[in-house]
């Protein structure tokens, strides 16, 4: 793989997100863990190239990234689709993701992440915060509050400063 700058990412960021290709991965001490993502956005802020994820607060890879700083993004493609959506659909606590779908978990440094991906994003937490639904359009409010948080369990925004990215 080869470094290249966050301005350089090709490709539909909507379908790389989205239709659930992207790994988040957290490695915290001797725990490495991966859940799919399909809410996130890349952006800049605070004169920072940015990758923001929304993660429901029991979910295990959540837990984790809470007690740490580092985490990665590693797109994968619908080559691996079967073992994306385990990934997605299993948690780390429970089972070996990695023995289970046969995809390798490099660690490098603070960071761990797929290595069978086409391109990896690396970031640095640097804003966490809550979904509160009183701050969301009030239009929207009752919506996600019916639809999309009935359990209360508002997802997590975290704001990751894009550190490095690699290319195949």
């Amino acid at each position: 793989m080869r470094e290249v700058s966050p301005f350089d990412i090709t490709g539909n960021v909507f379908d790389m997100i989205f239709n659930g290709k992207a790994i988040l991965t957290v490695k915290k001490g001797d725990i490495v863990n991966s859940m799919t993502i399909s809410w996130g956005a890349l952006g800049y802020l605070w004169k920072k190239p940015t990758a923001t994820m929304y993660l429901r607060p029991q979910r295990y890879t959540c837990q984790l990234l809470m007690d740490c700083d580092f985490y990665t993004l590693s797109f994968l493609g619908s080559k691996y689709e079967k073992e994306i959506e385990y990934i997605g659909r299993h948690s780390g606590k429970d089972v070996d993701k990695y023995k289970e779908t046969g995809l390798t978990a490099k660690e490098s440094g603070e960071y761990a992440y797929i290595d069978e991906a086409d391109t990896v994003i690396f970031c640095r937490k640097m804003y966490t915060s809550q979904v509160d639904i009183g701050c969301a359009a009030q239009y929207m409010q009752e919506t996600l509050e019916k639809d999309m948080y009935p359990n209360k369990d508002n997802h997590y925004m975290i704001y990751g400063e894009i550190t490095k990215v690699l290319k195949k």
